[in-house]
């Protein structure tokens, strides 16, 4: 069992790595996989019961996609690890991210994609720009990670096929959907089809 999967005790929520089930917040909830920095950690926790939800995206007017699977995770814990994920050095430090399609818990070995001039990330310390390869699928398995201090976006390409997850609120709650590309519900321009 790694790191990432033992029992944690966060804000009130009893999580495990190996599939049981937790109450957080009168929500139902699956501890699927997560994050660790600094000895504190944080759980992706698959939420079960979503009818009470009334999703919108965190920006712009994107529409819910096809299928999608809805997850939390700490916020406070999230953004502490992404911060320290800016300034650590290529390959110190692992995130997993959970995957649809039978895929689970998948871990990425992180480094700074270094989309900005070391000015403006001086001027925009907020904002973090990664990129991963998958610990068991290093050529298969390719992560884009970008967080603007309040919502986070990733997108993994797994073997062909792309993943993403994406911010979305329900009142003053985060939570992170992740679908297949495929069912975002994007309409592709008639002019680039393909």
């Amino acid at each position: 069992m790694s790191k990432l999967c033992k029992v944690l005790l966060l804000s009130g929520w009893i999580v495990t790595a190996t599939g049981s089930i937790a109450i957080a917040q009168g929500k139902k909830a699956q501890s699927v996989c997560g994050i660790t920095v600094r000895g504190k950690a944080a759980a992706w926790q698959k939420i079960t019961a979503t009818t009470h939800l009334k999703l919108k995206p965190a920006s712009g007017t994107a529409k819910l996609p096809a299928a999608y699977t809805i997850y939390t995770i700490e916020e406070k814990q999230l953004k502490e690890f992404l911060k320290a994920a800016k300034s650590a050095p290529d390959g110190t430090l692992q995130m997993a991210i959970p995957l649809p399609g039978g895929l689970g818990c998948t871990a990425f070995v992180l480094a700074n994609a270094q989309t900005m001039a070391a000015e403006l990330a001086a001027r925009y310390p907020e904002l973090v720009s990664l990129k991963g390869q998958a610990v068991t699928n290093p050529n298969g398995g390719l992560l884009r990670l970008d967080y603007n201090g309040t919502d986070l976006r990733a997108e993994v390409t797994w073997n062909g096929t792309v993943y993403l997850l994406s911010t979305w609120n329900s009142g003053k709650q985060k939570y992170y959907l992740v679908y297949k590309k495929e069912d975002a519900g994007i309409e592709k321009n008639p002019y680039f089809k393909g």
